[in-house]
């Protein structure tokens, strides 16, 4: 019998200079501290996560891109933030859609000091930071910071650089 081949397409599309992208986040805190990423040439970090492939649902798409990314198994415990988020990034336009979920690791893993890389292609380092040490780094987005070190039991609803329908960059 012929197995046949599955294609994983991922929820992002760009309509003229504008990119719509739908995004699932890792909140991995262990004790007190938080893993963030970035890419090499970036200034700023986030959230580890990845897009969200059709078929997938955001919880799906967060356990298969933390194994992939770094080899973690993880059990997601509950939706934190719903974020939209309006942003530019390399001079284009982003309309983003973030899921922001709080997960956690069965076995405890290792808080390496310094930074280390993950399993991706493309040049990522992640780090451990301090939750008494984010106004040290440049987190995105913005209102990371404050909300992760005010965590409540309630999902959050969160606009960024929304401008009142204007297009980014006017």
């Amino acid at each position: 019998m012929k197995q046949e081949r599955v294609v994983s397409i991922d929820i992002k599309f760009t309509v003229n200079d504008q990119r719509f992208n739908y995004r699932t986040v890792a909140v991995l805190i262990q004790d007190n501290h938080i893993l963030v990423h970035r890419v090499l040439s970036d200034n700023h970090w986030t959230l580890p996560g990845g897009r969200v492939v059709m078929g997938e649902t955001g919880s799906e798409s967060l356990k298969r891109e933390m194994l992939e990314e770094l080899g973690y198994t993880v059990e997601v415990d509950r939706l934190l933030w719903f974020n939209e988020n309006f942003f530019t990034y390399r001079n284009r336009n982003y309309h983003e859609i973030g899921l922001y979920y709080a997960v956690h690791t069965e076995v405890p893993l290792p808080l390496h000091k310094g930074t280390f890389s993950g399993l991706e292609d493309e040049p990522v380092e992640y780090k451990w930071v301090s939750l008494d040490e984010l106004d040290t780094i440049e987190l995105s987005p913005s209102f990371l910071p404050s909300k992760l070190c005010e965590l409540n039991g309630h999902l959050e609803h969160l606009i960024e650089g929304y401008s009142h329908g204007e297009p980014l960059g006017s």
